[in-house]
């Protein structure tokens, strides 16, 4: 064997390497997202609840039949939101003590216009700016929750 082919040899056997490397990792990934699923953690993705987060959602569940929250009770979950989004750091537990605290989509809902209405920006956004930790938590949260509650 000379020296060229020693090399395409080499070359070949690190190929091979690292395609097994990337087919094993795809494969696994495939594997704990069908786990994931089978107990229930996918619903902890908080783009599941993107729509909760609309100003708008609420307006659906306005007929009577259903529970809303009054004008200071969404205005305190507003404020507490707000002053626990810092500029250089966010207070994380006032931020999961809140969202503990709001007791369904609609409520979520309210609040998210409200945060909006008062000019402190998108809620949604805000959250998402989280690291991954927190919104995972955030969503385990909101998985708890009814989309609604009826009088």
């Amino acid at each position: 064997m000379n020296k060229k082919n020693k090399i395409y040899f080499g070359a070949s056997i690190v190929s091979l390497g690292v395609i097994y490397l990337v087919i094993s990792s795809i494969s696994k990934k495939r594997l704990y997202n069908k786990i994931l699923t089978a107990i229930g953690g996918a619903t902890l993705n908080i783009n599941n609840y993107d729509n909760w987060f609309n100003p708008n959602y609420y307006n659906g569940y306005t007929n009577g039949g259903y529970v809303l929250l009054t004008e200071g009770t969404v205005l305190q979950y507003t404020n507490r939101l707000n002053s626990a989004f810092g500029f250089f750091n966010d207070d994380e537990e006032e931020i999961k003590s809140v969202f503990r605290s709001i007791p369904d989509g609609v409520a979520l809902s309210q609040v998210s216009e409200k945060f909006g209405a008062k000019g402190y920006g998108d809620l949604r956004t805000k959250i998402g700016n989280l690291n991954k930790s927190e919104i995972n938590m955030i969503g385990k949260l909101l998985s708890e929750k009814p989309q609604y509650r009826q009088a």
